[in-house]
């Protein structure tokens, strides 16, 4: 959306009850008063669903296998950076660190000692191949993740939030059980230099997934696809062999072998309850953070997109990530940048203070006070957020 339409859709779902009704757009001002300048509403795309794509996804096979990769523009996400405040951190400077991915990003990580190191290299060697070591975690596939890292691997607790932020997972670190938490973390080390050094995953420029929707619809088209716009799913129902029937909202029935959609598109497949909120954020700052985004590697290609990952410090409570965009992505003018988040840069620690960001950022309602204060307080020179 640009953001004259992500206005109206905020207005449109504002009070409607639907998944987006706590939709809001808000234009701070700035410290005199006056209304901060925008560029034009049509320079900016904004995608509420905030991805990546790793290299060894079938998404990314589907795509070359069809050939509508040709049509798309990929570019790199660089590092994944945790973010955790340390006992002599204030709200305002907190520690960020890169998340070490190989075994030299380990033994150049000063904050593991060497006993820490072997450890961490021995659980990469593992992960890698972990499906053919079954007899290691099979026991294990339910419980929580860190206590596989601890009570297998010996890794101290200091090293968990860095291995939970690979998995990208929403719920609680007390709720990632093993079996989740492998296949992900392993799928990220595997994408690592698939299309180039340093770096495991990707995004489509100019708009994200939607690109890859209309490329699709365009090879669809191609294909012999029929579209049919602006009508909903009344209802729907099984037939034999696995057909289901769909009735139109203009009574129109048709039948299909595959249905695709989310609940609010499915009336009949609507019955499994949503037990958990997901908030996002799309925020814009200024300027660009250039901190998120050194080059993969000596020579490599420098990223237009980065991770970074926000431990709660409560293991009952919800991690934040975000996923920050440079303005490479094409998503906003070449002055600014989009990312998620505010921190500075001090040595080894940063917070990202008025900076440009499309911030895409997962938190819960119930965040607490400091991860509060160590995502918004920095976002002094903010320009737009629509916030869910």
């Amino acid at each position: 959306m640009s953001l004259s339409e992500a206005e109206e859709w905020a207005k449109r779902h504002a009070g409607s009850g639907s998944t987006f009704s706590h939709a809001i757009v808000d234009c701070p001002t700035s410290a005199d008063g006056e209304g901060v300048k925008l560029s034009q509403p049509r320079a900016y795309s904004l995608a509420l669903a905030p991805h990546i794509i790793h290299a060894q996804s079938t998404l990314l096979a589907g795509l070359v296998s069809s050939r509508l990769h040709n049509q798309l523009d990929f570019q790199a996400v660089g590092s994944w950076f945790i973010l955790e405040k340390s006992a002599e951190a204030t709200d305002a400077h907190v520690n960020i660190s890169r998340v070490p991915s190989s075994r030299e990003d380990i033994f150049r990580d000063s904050s593991f000692d060497l006993r820490a190191k072997r450890s961490l290299v021995k659980f990469l060697r593992f992960v890698q191949t972990y499906e053919e070591q079954s007899e290691v975690w099979n026991s294990d596939a339910e419980t929580p993740f860190t206590d596989l890292l601890q009570q297998k691997f010996g890794l101290p607790l200091s090293s968990h939030g860095a291995l939970l932020a690979l998995t990208l997972g929403s719920g609680p670190s007390a709720h990632v059980n093993t079996a989740t938490a492998l296949p992900k973390i392993s799928r990220h080390l595997r994408s690592i230099g698939v299309f180039g050094a340093g770096f495991g995953a990707v995004l489509p420029k100019w708009g994200g997934l939607a690109e890859i929707a209309q490329v699709a619809c365009r090879g669809g088209a191609v294909g012999g696809g029929v579209y049919v716009l602006k009508k909903g799913i009344e209802s729907c129902s099984s037939l034999a062999d696995g057909i289901t029937e769909l009735v139109l909202s203009e009574g129109e029935k048709i039948t299909t072998s595959w249905l695709v959609g989310s609940p609010d598109d499915i009336p009949a497949k609507s019955s499994h309850a949503v037990t958990n909120g997901l908030s996002k954020g799309i925020f814009i700052v200024t300027p660009a953070l250039a901190t998120l985004f050194p080059p993969t590697s000596e020579g490599g290609v420098t990223p237009a997109g980065a991770v970074v990952a926000i431990p709660s410090g409560d293991p009952e409570g919800p991690p934040v990530h975000i996923i920050a965009h440079s303005h490479e992505s094409g998503e906003c003018p070449s002055s600014q940048s989009k990312s998620h988040r505010s921190l500075t840069a001090t040595d080894h620690m940063m917070i990202l203070r008025k900076t440009y960001l499309h911030c895409l950022i997962y938190f819960d309602y119930k965040l607490s006070t400091f991860l509060t204060r160590s995502i918004f307080s920095q976002l002094s020179s903010a320009t737009h957020c629509i916030e869910r």
